[in-house]
């Protein structure tokens, strides 16, 4: 994927209320990893499942969290996994998910950078 993994300009608000409340990108940022790892074990046992509601239920949850901490690439991504999900395709599911676990290494990354923990 091309461009930052957390999008600059959502990033730019939350510093702004990291500077009036000291440690809350920690917290955000902390919080946010811990979802995602368990959203992403869900798409996974859903995928081998045959589960495609359960797929579309974690994709929609992590899209969302994504998006909420300056993650844009990754929500686009998961909107897809989502929408075939949604669909009942899961090969296209299936076909979506190396790019969103590449994209969250991406993103875990960033997060570590971002708060000097890499």
């Amino acid at each position: 994927m091309s461009g930052p993994a957390l999008n600059d300009t959502c990033l730019e608000g939350l510093r702004h209320l990291d500077a009036r409340q000291p440690g809350f990108l920690a917290e955000i940022y902390g919080v946010f990893l811990e979802d995602a790892d368990e959203r992403l074990d869900h798409i996974r046992t859903g995928l081998a499942e045959g589960d495609a509601d359960k797929v579309a239920k974690a994709a929609h949850a992590l899209k969302g969290a994504s998006g909420g901490v300056c993650a844009s690439t990754l929500s686009t991504l998961l909107q897809a996994i989502e929408q075939a999900g949604r669909a009942g395709d899961l090969t296209a599911a299936r076909d979506g998910l190396e790019a969103v676990e590449a994209e969250y290494s991406r993103v875990r990354a960033a997060i570590a950078d971002l708060l000097g923990t890499s």
